[in-house]
């Protein structure tokens, strides 16, 4: 359980940063953000863009975003439901241990008691 933990707790310290990084300009772009494509697309006279290509490019990159954002989404799912095995685990095997301790009292406990018969023994 030990070299589990440390493993699990590697991978956790990863898929922790992976999700602290959410909050930085620099991981994923926001979709909240796609807004400033339709602002290029009005004012494509001004700003003297080829309206078709940048929709050919706006739409590859709309592919792409969706590509990369369900492999997120995925990492994430991947990640919850391995950290909630772990969690499952953990506390079995938390149970076990704490059903072994009591064992091994009481193992110890007539262990006492039979040396003590033994003793009283002529």
């Amino acid at each position: 359980m030990q070299d589990i933990h440390s493993k699990v707790a590697k991978y956790a310290r990863l898929y922790n940063d992976a999700i602290a990084k959410l909050h930085e300009d620099t991981f994923l772009i926001e979709r909240h953000y796609f807004h400033l494509f339709r602002e290029v697309f009005q004012r494509h006279e001004e700003v003297q863009v080829d309206t078709v290509s940048l929709d050919a490019d706006y739409q590859e990159f709309l592919r792409m975003y969706n590509e990369v954002d369900e492999l997120f989404k995925d990492y994430m799912a991947t990640g919850d439901e391995v950290f909630d095995a772990y969690a499952y685990l953990y506390e079995e095997n938390e149970a076990f241990y704490k059903r072994a301790e009591i064992l091994q009292r009481e193992v110890k406990d007539i262990t006492v008691i039979n040396k003590g018969l033994e003793e009283e023994e002529p």
